[in-house]
């Protein structure tokens, strides 16, 4: 691994320690997709103030705003390397009790680490594709889709590497009430969607 992952916070500690689970998660992604990548940067969003960085946002017509996201990819320059910031405070968010509902089994330390990587590896998968497509790209444009085929890839991955806990939870909540109580309610939701949008188009 040729870049480094740098952890500086700002009046905040993380509940665990999350290099490794980093390190872990990079295990899914290709070596090529990382290719010219600095830093993956670990940090709180509290106290970033978008006016302390003067830099365009990779991303059209978003600008940098570190409280309404989960991190942010800053592109290559003539001055630094490419590299990725993770607002850790944002992705964990506050300690909250488990809902009652969820089976016990779910509960055990194994689906806990599963559910945390989950976590965490969703906005740095995202963020990784993002840097895949600027490094790979021909011209100025920035393509969602591509970015978001990147990270399919990697998330395919993840749960390929996990793949007998994703059935065990799969199968633990098919057996619990609430579960299809909510399946149920979602369907009679989009139900109602589907002859709402039927009874315009006649009119």
């Amino acid at each position: 691994m040729a870049f480094s992952i740098l952890e500086s916070y700002d009046h905040y500690q993380p509940p665990i320690p999350l290099k490794p689970i980093i390190q872990d998660l990079l295990g899914c992604v290709p070596a090529d997709s990382l290719q010219d990548l600095g830093a993956i940067l670990l940090t709180n969003a509290e106290p970033f103030n978008v006016s302390d960085t003067a830099e365009t946002s990779p991303h059209p017509k978003r600008k940098a705003s570190s409280k309404a996201s989960t991190g942010q990819y800053w592109p290559a320059r003539a001055d630094r390397e490419a590299y990725i910031e993770l607002y850790v405070d944002s992705i964990l968010g506050p300690k909250r009790k488990a809902a009652a509902w969820i089976p016990r089994l779910l509960l055990r330390p194994n689906f806990r680490r599963l559910a945390l990587r989950q976590k965490i590896g969703c906005p740095l998968f995202f963020m990784i594709g993002q840097h895949a497509h600027f490094a790979l790209r021909t011209d100025d444009s920035y393509d969602e889709k591509a970015v978001s085929r990147h990270f399919r890839t990697y998330a395919f991955r993840f749960v390929r590497r996990h793949f007998l806990l994703y059935v065990i939870m799969t199968i633990a909540l098919l057996f619990t009430p609430r579960c299809w109580r909510y399946m149920y309610v979602a369907q009679r939701y989009s139900r109602n969607i589907v002859d709402r949008s039927q009874s315009r188009t006649r009119s």
